[in-house]
């Protein structure tokens, strides 16, 4: 019966003529056939333009050693090329090749490298390993010089931008795209935003290089980017250094400064960090496109697609105002079963103090209980107003006997406590709610509730 085997193939950008996949697969069916094994073609694993150097960005050759983990093992050998195929990095080809040697019992095979099986092939296997690595680290030196050295001439080194098309390895416009470009220029320099600007492209159906509809961070992009005025730029030392470009600039200098200036003085931030938690993150949707509402700037939230050019409705609120309404709504679903009395005590502590903290402190642990999802939404409201009442009670008495008139104790209502326990707000949201939407135009906070009678 013929042995089960994987096949492992790699191809990375400069070696596609060499070592295409279909050669490699070719040369490995060749072998498997002639030494009894087979290759089923669910364990064939091919990663395409990837580099050897790390295993971690292969995600092939991550699936293959997943898959070889398994009990009981799924097949009996691995079938390389060759050993640069496997990898061009010594390390994790010596803790790859042990683990599926020794830990795995599964064969490591070079089809075009015959190794034999003898101690001489120990030194043998960890000179060609020396020697692939040598070759990936000696070539990734050699391209980034030859970037270098485009850049240092003012060529491009990567695909071209919005606005040019390559030509024999240069930058030439495009007329449609140059276009485009210089009205965002021209308009952004006159004030308007980059969400304005997006929006108003995507309503033309102008779309940007890749096919895709525009966001205010893609026309922040162009904006700001040199290129368009006749510069390269590359990083050096945290920083960036730019360099004369060999192609045509598609604005002038004077549009250029007009465009940066103007941005500085009309573009504001959209989003706002804050220490504080945003307590309906994920929660709360847009009621136009269902998108999820975000943290804007002056204690505001907005639509997150809004924002971001893809939906046409503002649905901008105070964020207070949504959280005073999902505090109404959850002392309705739920009642007062937070409720609890601050202490009114004498200085000498008595027995309904002592018992009062006890319950205070089973309260806490009840709470960190539902919150971890140990208990059920049901059995923390019973438990937490079946405590609430009791320290309700002993603080009462405690009040009575030392002389303080009722009124003058003060009940946190449901209202109070989740103001002061943002967590447990959320929790109590995520569970007694389906959906959450915020209606612009009618102003309202619609929530579909969950049955939690049962």
């Amino acid at each position: 019966m013929p042995k089960i085997a994987a096949a492992y193939i790699r191809v990375s950008t400069e070696e596609q003529a060499e070592y295409s996949p279909a050669s490699q697969l070719r040369q490995i069916q060749r072998y498997a056939q002639s030494h009894n094994m087979t290759v089923p073609k669910e364990f064939c694993y091919v990663d395409e333009g990837i580099s050897g150097r790390q295993a971690q960005k292969r995600p092939a050759f991550m699936r293959m050693i997943a898959r070889a983990k398994q009990k009981p093992a799924p097949f009996e050998a691995i079938l390389v090329y060759s050993l640069s195929r496997f990898a061009r990095n010594r390390e994790d080809s010596i803790v790859y090749k042990t683990m599926l040697r020794k830990e795995l019992h599964i064969d490591l095979i070079s089809v075009t490298q015959d190794l034999g099986s003898d101690k001489s092939s120990i030194l043998l296997e960890a000179l060609l390993e020396a020697m692939d690595e040598y070759y990936s680290v000696d070539l990734a030196e050699n391209v980034k010089r030859g970037m270098a050295e485009r850049l240092s001439r003012g060529e491009p080194v990567s695909a071209p931008p919005y606005g040019y098309q390559m030509r024999q390895g240069r930058l030439e416009e495009q007329k449609q795209e140059a276009e485009t470009v210089r009205w965002l220029f021209t308009h952004y320099a006159a004030g308007a935003s980059y969400r304005e600007l997006s929006q108003q492209l995507n309503a033309a159906g102008c779309k940007t290089k890749r096919g895709n509809p525009w966001q205010p961070r893609a026309v922040a992009y162009v904006l700001h980017n040199p290129v368009y005025v006749g510069s390269m730029r590359r990083k050096i030392n945290g920083g960036w250094e730019l360099i004369p470009g060999s192609h045509q600039p598609l604005v002038d200098k004077a549009l250029w400064q007009r465009a940066q200036k103007g941005g500085q003085a009309s573009t504001r931030r959209i989003y706002e960090k804050r220490e504080n938690p945003f307590i309906l993150q994920g929660l709360l949707r847009c009621g136009t496109c269902g998108s999820p509402m975000v943290r804007a700037a002056r204690g505001r939230l907005q639509c997150g697609a809004y924002a971001h050019g893809r939906c046409t409705v503002s649905h901008s609120v105070a964020e207070q105002r949504v959280i005073h309404l999902m505090v109404a709504l959850l002392s309705t679903a739920l009642g007062d079963c937070l409720t609890i009395a601050p202490p009114v005590l004498p200085q000498a502590e008595t027995w309904e103090q002592k018992q009062a903290h006890i319950l205070k402190s089973r309260k806490d642990r009840l709470q960190e209980a539902f919150l971890a999802g140990y208990i059920p939404l049901q059995d923390f409201v019973y438990k937490s107003r079946e405590i609430s009442q009791a320290i309700w009670q002993l603080q009462k008495k405690q009040t009575d006997q030392s002389g303080i008139q009722g009124e003058q104790m003060v009940k946190l209502t449901l209202a109070d406590c989740l103001h002061q326990e943002p967590r447990l707000m959320q929790s109590l949201i995520k569970e007694i709610t389906e959906q959450i939407c915020f209606l612009r135009k009618e102003g309202v906070v619609i929530a579909q509730l969950r049955d939690i009678s049962q």
